[in-house]
């Protein structure tokens, strides 16, 4: 089970929750222009993970003997890539912004 979040929600079964990474409007006290809006779409598709359903990144039946966990699946924290329409966004309980994907969504894991 997932261990509580700041985002006030609990993923279930193959979801997971990721804390979008924001893109920066200003860089200091300069305001950064709009044709740098590919950056933006980049913050948009990667994230941190915040929390896992109980089934995320496992193949097999629940309760199963044949159960098992992908060889590369992410861990709370670790930074995350996905598609730019994948999943559902929504505003934590701490007013930021948030991710739910399933764990099929998920395209690669940061090694930084």
């Amino acid at each position: 089970m997932s261990q509580p979040n700041k985002s006030g929600f609990t993923p279930t079964g193959y979801n997971v929750i990721v804390k979008m990474k924001t893109a920066e409007d200003k860089v200091g006290s300069i305001y950064v222009p709009d044709q740098h809006k590919e950056r933006k779409q980049w913050a948009e598709m990667h994230g941190t993970v915040v929390a896992l359903g109980e089934l995320a990144f496992t193949i097999g039946h629940p309760g199963s003997s044949e159960m098992y966990q992908h060889k590369v699946s992410p861990k709370v924290g670790d930074t995350v890539l996905f598609g730019q329409y994948a999943g559902s966004k929504f505003k934590g309980l701490d007013n930021e912004d948030y991710q739910l994907l399933e764990d099929r969504q998920i395209l690669g894991v940061s090694h930084d």
